[in-house]
């Protein structure tokens, strides 16, 4: 039986391509291609195997910090605008090159303690933002194809919006697939509470023949993946109810870049483990 839940493993890599592609594989590939240069030709010129350049261009992985200078300095790239950076003060805020004229007209000694002052309260920052993102969101366990019972014990935890619902128990699970269309697509982060019972014309996550899979209870009976299964909803040996969908979770229930940055860093600070 193949399901339609995705392994968290696979959902984690999948939106880490996409964002180091964004972030850096396009500007790399742009810049490679306006020189007219082939992949083999930079890994060369890094004196690199060709398989990093293909890496950093597909999103699997990105460049490391090191290697950046070199990279820019090959691909005529300021190191500012490969991380999307203003490059010069035509690209400035106003306020921000008001800034830069007051700055330089600083002795060293003033410049250096408004620098102390500026990462201080960078710090602080970073101190209230870790207050307000802990109040506002909630970790709850990320349901995984591959592996159940670790998550169920909560090896996979992921942030979400505080809200009413976090009073009953909660769990995310993300689509695999178009199997649940019209009402989920593949990707959805789906939102559900813990509980035995389905009402209804509702979703359900259950435990299938050792498979995570979502099904919709149609009067006595559960179905899903196109018709292919068929089971009797009171058929407990079989039929291993785990909870029932709530919703899809919308994006702006989940942190952002950011936010999840400063949990991520008080979690790793405090007790030594990823976000």
């Amino acid at each position: 039986m193949r399901g339609n839940v995705k392994s968290w493993n696979s959902v984690r890599l999948h939106r880490m391509m996409t964002y180091n592609r964004a972030a850096f594989g396009k500007n790399i590939q742009e810049a490679r291609e306006m020189k007219g240069w082939s992949q083999t030709r930079l890994a060369e010129n890094l004196h690199i195997g060709k398989s990093f350049v293909n890496n950093w261009e597909s999103g699997f992985s990105r460049p490391d910090i090191r290697i950046i200078p070199a990279l820019c300095r090959i691909l005529d790239i300021p190191i500012r605008a490969f991380y999307g950076w203003p490059t010069a003060r035509c690209d400035m805020e106003s306020c921000e090159k008001e800034f830069l004229r007051d700055y330089s007209e600083l002795d060293s000694e003033d410049q250096n303690m408004l620098l102390f002052v500026m990462r201080k309260m960078l710090s602080l920052e970073a101190a209230d933002m870790y207050d307000v993102c802990k109040n506002l969101f909630v970790r709850v366990p990320q349901y995984d194809s591959e592996d159940y019972f670790k998550a169920r014990h909560g090896n996979h935890l992921r942030w979400i919006r505080r809200g009413e619902e976090q009073r009953n128990a909660l769990f995310l699970v993300t689509v695999s697939g178009t199997s649940l269309a019209p009402y989920y697509e593949d990707d959805d982060d789906l939102i559900g509470r813990r509980t035995n019972e389905i009402a209804e014309g509702k979703h359900a996550l259950v435990l299938l023949d050792e498979e995570l899979v979502i099904l919709r209870r149609e009067g006595c009976v559960m179905t899903g993946l196109g018709g292919t299964i068929c089971v009797p909803y009171d058929d407990r040996k079989k039929l291993n109810v785990i909870g029932e969908i709530l919703r899809r979770v919308g994006m702006e229930e989940l942190p952002d870049d950011k936010e999840r940055m400063v949990l991520g860093n008080a979690l790793r600070g405090a007790a030594g483990v990823a976000c």
